[in-house]
């Protein structure tokens, strides 16, 4: 095979190896927020373990949405994995298709198709992650907390009035 031959075949395996690239960095994301989810929960488990009752009950309901939330992002993580490995083996598909000379067309659409359905799926439980870490976070605040009507950081400028040109 010479390398005018073997130029088209690296051409067509370039696309999925730039999903790859995507999905790593995804789940490099991923799998910092379990991470960071894991030491949560340990750290509230060690803290509820203390012979004070008094925040005993919004750490059982702290220590219930970090777990859901570790279960939502391991199938995020397992979801984006199984899609790097359907993209890898697009690649093999194509290139030993393109090798052997065989029709891989049908094949390689089914792989396509499987990979980009894992990464939305993926997607789809990573949202759910971030909807319950809010949850969390309303749990965590104290109660009879209420955020103002209107904040300032959204409000509008104002702009300023303009100053006489003679001064």
């Amino acid at each position: 095979m010479t390398l005018a031959e073997l130029f088209p075949i690296l051409q067509m395996a370039i696309a999925p190896a730039t999903l790859v690239s995507g999905i790593g960095l995804l789940l490099l994301c991923m799998s910092q927020r379990f991470a960071t989810v894991v030491e949560r929960a340990r750290s509230i488990a060690l803290s509820a373990s203390a012979p004070s009752g008094s925040g005993r009950a919004d750490a059982r309901r702290q220590l219930y949405v970090l777990s859901q939330r570790a279960r939502f992002l391991r199938g995020c993580v397992g979801t984006a994995a199984g899609s790097v490995l359907l993209a890898v083996l697009l690649m093999v598909v194509l290139v030993t298709g393109s090798i052997a000379k065989v029709d891989v067309a049908p094949a390689a659409v089914g792989l396509l198709i499987a990979c980009l359905l894992s990464l939305l799926l993926s997607l789809g439980l990573f949202l759910l992650d971030v909807n319950l870490s809010l949850n969390a976070l309303w749990i965590e605040l104290p109660r009879g907390f209420a955020l103002p009507e209107e904040p300032t950081m959204l409000r509008p400028r104002r702009r300023p009035a303009r100053l006489p040109l003679n001064v």
